[in-house]
């Protein structure tokens, strides 16, 4: 007998070398795919090739997700109005000069 379908695959591109910074373990109805490798954009297209769920969800190796962030998404996008739904990112306190750099720049 073969698993249920997951609703949401949860795919996160690792860089070879590197641990997640937060590790985290899929709910029900969900999978985790952890994608190794150098570049990033190829590693998301290959977690998404690899995926069962009906829905993508993107993270990166270094997220630090709030709870209720993926349920909120979830309500979102089943209003019908969404195909898909995204953000804030906000850097870590603790996170490098670069990543606050590149956080400002991305967020205003």
């Amino acid at each position: 007998m073969s698993a249920p379908t997951p609703r949401v695959s949860i795919i996160i591109p690792l860089k070879s070398g590197r641990e997640i910074r937060y590790p985290m373990q899929p709910g029900p109805g969900q999978e985790l795919l952890i994608v190794v490798g150098g570049n990033v954009s190829y590693q998301r297209n290959q977690g998404a090739q690899q995926a069962r769920g009906e829905v993508l969800y993107f993270l990166d190796d270094d997220c630090q997700i709030d709870a209720e962030n993926l349920e909120l998404g979830l309500r979102l996008m089943d209003e019908g109005h969404w195909a898909a739904v995204g953000g804030p990112s906000l850097t870590h306190p603790q996170a490098s000069y670069w990543e606050h750099f590149f956080g400002r720049i991305t967020t205003g």
